[in-house]
């Protein structure tokens, strides 16, 4: 559940997603995410749309909505056949991680927050769990059947790789230096 000026912004078992007053608990809208048996994670919601990621198995194919927050439109449907996990916006971009379980090769796409066009889409080998952009970088932390962990550092602006730092562990959770 995410919480934004008095909504909460629900994800059901049933695959729908609700917008609640939180006041009161009256419905505002509902939306079907078609045919979706799974969503992965909360609804994000920032700067007027909910952004969640919905899935049919847990292998993918995945999806990525982004609805009106106000009413509940779609607005754009970015559709994958792999699997979709994490996801965040940052300056009119949304970010979101793939992972396609018969090759283990993850991606990062960006995508334009006002319509779903992709801006630019980048793979590497294994599975990506976090992401976070921070003063113009994209940091992700990866880890290759739970090998070596990897953090990559990506140009926001074009997903040019800035940096990447591997080691024997796994880091799950990347997190910029300059918050406070």
């Amino acid at each position: 559940m995410t919480v934004v000026n008095g909504v909460a912004y629900v994800a059901s078992g049933n695959g729908a997603i609700y917008a609640l007053r939180t006041s009161n608990g009256v419905v505002l809208w509902r939306y079907s995410l078609n045919g979706a048996t799974e969503t992965n994670g909360a609804p994000l919601v920032d700067n007027g749309i909910v952004y969640i990621i919905a899935e049919t198995t847990d292998v993918g194919p995945g999806s990525l909505y982004a609805l009106r927050a106000n009413d509940g439109a779609q607005l754009w449907r970015y559709n994958t056949s792999n699997y979709l996990s994490a996801l965040t916006t940052a300056n009119g971009i949304a970010y979101v991680t793939a992972y396609d379980d018969a090759s283990q090769t993850g991606s990062i796409i960006a995508l334009r927050a006002n319509n779903g066009a992709q801006l630019w889409h980048t793979t590497a080998s294994g599975s990506y769990f976090n992401l976070i952009v921070d003063n113009g970088v994209v940091y992700v932390s990866a880890d290759r059947d739970n090998g070596p962990g990897m953090i990559y550092a990506l140009r926001a602006s074009d997903g040019v790789q800035l940096w990447l730092i591997s080691t024997f562990r796994v880091f799950q959770s990347p997190m910029p230096t300059n918050r406070g």
